[in-house]
């Protein structure tokens, strides 16, 4: 749900640096012809020759990423160690750019150039995970003798015939064919903002970690995932853009709308909103206070044009270039935060104009945080009881968790996940009782979502500590929300002050 997606929809931090990389864009900052045309010979189109192996062999590299994690199961606690294998885009300045959300919990960043053994010491500089894409940097200068950038597309082709490329394990160049479906607009994990993207089909496998997706001789793309025999790729104006904006710090990222909407084509509900036959637009059913469009748009607006184009009745528009697409596309394609949108509405049957001031809409302002990187989990533990907010890490634990997840969690996630207010800022979950003689008869009562604790109302966890520091006439009750079997979790407080120090122990809480 937000800014991108009507309503009932469902979705899946950045880190900045202050660094001058105005160097970055040296590989793009000449015009390039649009990818589409074709070279003529002798009066007649032909296809141009197929990318020289040698020279890509020398534009991209591999990234392997050394992460480890937190286990959200026991917040306290940290995941065995694993590697992630990525492919890196040398970038003009001595950089390397990389897509993916497979950039968060690193411990350490090497890199591999030419399929030769030898690994160099790497670390990130910058890491946008709205996008997603990241830099980084390598010191040693003898890794960047002989690489040599590729040149990035300033637009995207519509169709045709591409190539997709990867360094493997054995040191080969792997080299894959692949076609484009369509030009679309799309989300990559972990990000929740959606950019311009390429949908290919391919039969590479195990793809969907920045391979370098060329059309001809140059870069279109950056893959982020692999969907059976579909992969998607942050398109190279994206890249650009972004690149173009780290060179002029600060920096600012993307922006998304930050509401929700349904379709007009119910021709009752046209004719109850005033629309004419030949008007299109959405209509506003929700604002989230931390997105762009609560400065300008108002619930029930019927938005009829964003930034000069037309909206049709399902929220799309005609791009000059790509056809026709999702209207999100409006809030990120060369714009960002703090630029303004223009807009007409249809408003309490008045057709005006209105203005919306571009905002970043950061995960940590979620009710229920998307992703969390580089942090450890928030937590809180008494009496063998393990509050945590509730959050999309947290629902990971299940496999599948949009279908293996309890229920209830499933429900308030999709009711309240991105819109926080100042009465519930946060949703806080009971997520597990460890076994302990403070807390017997009440092991098996996880998850839960949590009302209240000792008469202070559980809006965030400082207030679950809170309220344990009140404790009622010797006990604390903790009061749930209903319809999860018992309303509340009655202790005796000397009991739970007593057993504290023998739970942690037992349990290994730092």
């Amino acid at each position: 749900m937000g800014s991108d997606r009507p309503r009932g929809w469902t979705t899946a931090r950045r880190r900045g640096t202050g660094l001058l990389l105005t160097v970055l864009l040296g590989a793009c900052a000449t015009a390039t012809p649009p990818p589409h045309q074709e070279e003529r010979t002798e009066g007649h189109a032909t296809k141009k020759a197929k990318p020289d192996p040698r020279r890509i062999s020398t534009s991209i590299v591999s990234v392997i990423v050394n992460r480890r994690g937190y286990d959200w199961s026991t917040p306290w606690s940290m995941q065995r160690p694993w590697t992630n294998w990525m492919t890196g885009l040398v970038l003009e300045g001595k950089r390397i750019l990389v897509a993916g959300g497979s950039l968060g919990d690193t411990t350490l960043v090497e890199v591999q150039k030419m399929g030769k053994p030898k690994r160099y010491r790497a670390h990130l500089e910058l890491v946008d995970y709205e996008i997603p894409l990241g830099i980084i940097a390598v010191d040693d200068a003898d890794f960047w003798t002989d690489l040599v950038p590729l040149p990035l597309a300033a637009e995207l082709p519509r169709d045709g015939n591409v190539t997709i490329h990867r360094w493997i394990s054995s040191g080969q160049l792997e080299d894959a064919r692949g076609k484009i479906r369509q030009v679309t607009v799309t989300d990559h994990w972990p990000a929740r903002t959606q950019v311009l993207s390429l949908d290919i089909s391919a039969g590479i496998e195990n793809a969907g970690f920045s391979e370098v997706v060329l059309y001809r001789d140059q870069v279109i793309g950056l893959s982020t995932v692999k969907n059976e025999s579909r992969l998607y790729a942050i398109g190279s104006p994206v890249i650009r853009d972004f690149l173009d904006d780290v060179s002029h710090p600060p920096y600012r990222g993307l922006a998304r709308g930050g509401f929700n909407w349904e379709s007009t084509t119910n021709g009752a509900l046209r004719r109850l909103l005033g629309l004419s036959d030949t008007e299109g637009g959405i209509l506003v059913t929700r604002l989230l206070p931390q997105g762009s469009a609560a400065s300008g748009l108002k619930e029930g607006d019927v938005v009829l044009e964003e930034d000069g184009h037309k909206l049709d009745s399902v929220g799309q528009f005609e791009h000059p270039r790509y056809g026709r697409l999702p209207s999100s596309l409006l809030y990120t394609e060369h714009k960002h935060p703090g630029d303004k949108v223009k807009l007409k509405v249809l408003r309490g049957g008045q057709r005006v104009e209105a203005e919306i001031t571009l905002k970043r809409m950061a995960p940590e302002e979620d009710r229920v945080v998307p992703y969390r990187f580089d942090r450890r989990p928030e937590y809180f533990v008494k009496g063998g009881l393990i509050f945590q907010h509730l959050s999309r890490p947290y629902l990971q634990i299940w496999r599948d968790w949009w279908k293996r997840a309890p229920l209830r969690l499933l429900i308030e996630h999709d009711r309240v996940g991105d819109e926080p207010s100042p009465e519930h800022p946060r949703t806080v979950v009971l997520t597990r009782v460890l076994a302990d003689a403070a807390n017997l008869g009440y092991h098996d009562q996880t998850p839960a979502i949590i009302e209240a604790v000792n008469g202070v109302p559980a809006k965030t966890l400082d207030d679950v500590r809170a309220g344990f520091d009140k404790p009622l006439n010797g006990f604390h009750i903790i009061e749930l929300s209903a319809g999860q079997g018992p309303r509340r979790i009655v202790l005796d407080a000397a009991e739970v002050e007593e057993a504290e120090p023998r739970i942690r122990k037992n349990y290994g809480i730092e």
